[in-house]
């Protein structure tokens, strides 16, 4: 077995233990037992947090059926105005549906169409194992019109971070790297960086590096300090 295919059985293991275990929630996915088919592999519904109350009825009025863990893909692709959604981590995914599934392995596959890699950084996070890199790090890789992105001043970054990683506007996720070694993020609320900061039997979408819209808008945020700079030399 090759070592991919080894670390994807692992994370599923865990994962199926997590779900036995009251596992409920990741993102704004709701997880409800439906009880066992006739093989006895457990039910789920998959929905919208917020219809979750609908979701528990036999046959819901109000929510579109799916079936296929692949239809997550469909389901997360845009929001309720029908905009493209970039950041599948992002607070507006769609309300209005739900996606029937049997067995933790077609669930964990949801899952993973909804937020890509997020359960096996939860579990690499849980062991140690799951690497952090600080933003100035990140920065400092950039190549090309990105390689500006390293010039942001540090009071730009923590502006840059409170706009583009609030939990009500920007980003679920929980945010693991610092601003640099010696530089915490200040400019959010603690919760946000703490991944135990959950409701029981929910697990946290982990941010171990920014993004690449964070650092698109690092880079648009150093041209206007640079600008400002200009302006006020002139």
């Amino acid at each position: 077995m090759s070592d991919t295919a080894t670390e994807n059985s692992t994370t599923l293991r865990f994962f199926a233990d997590w779900l036995d275990a009251g596992g409920a929630r990741v993102g704004q996915i709701a997880i409800l037992p439906r009880g066992t088919d006739g093989d006895g592999r457990a039910k789920y519904r998959l929905c919208h947090r917020d219809d979750a109350d609908e979701a528990q009825n036999a046959t819901p009025a109000t929510l579109e059926r799916y079936h296929r863990a692949d239809d997550a893909l469909e389901i997360s692709k845009s929001n309720a105005r029908g905009d493209y959604r970039p950041l599948k981590s992002s607070p507006d995914l769609r309300r209005g549906w739900y996606l029937a599934l049997t067995g933790a392995a077609a669930v964990r596959e949801a899952l993973d169409f909804f937020h890509p890699a997020m359960i096996g950084s939860f579990f690499r996070h849980r062991d140690g194992a799951l690497r952090t890199v600080p933003l100035r790090q990140t920065l400092e890789r950039q190549t090309g019109m990105y390689r500006f992105a390293r010039n942001i001043s540090p009071a730009g970054a923590q502006a840059l971070i409170r706009e583009h990683c609030d939990s009500t506007r920007g980003c679920l996720k929980k945010i693991l790297w610092p601003v640099s070694a010696d530089e915490p993020i200040a400019s959010l609320p603690p919760e946000k960086l703490d991944p135990a900061a959950v409701a029981a039997g929910e697990m946290p979408l982990l941010c171990n590096e920014a993004c690449h819209l964070l650092v698109a808008g690092a880079r648009l945020a150093a041209k206007r300090e640079a600008a400002a700079a200009s302006e006020g030399d002139s």
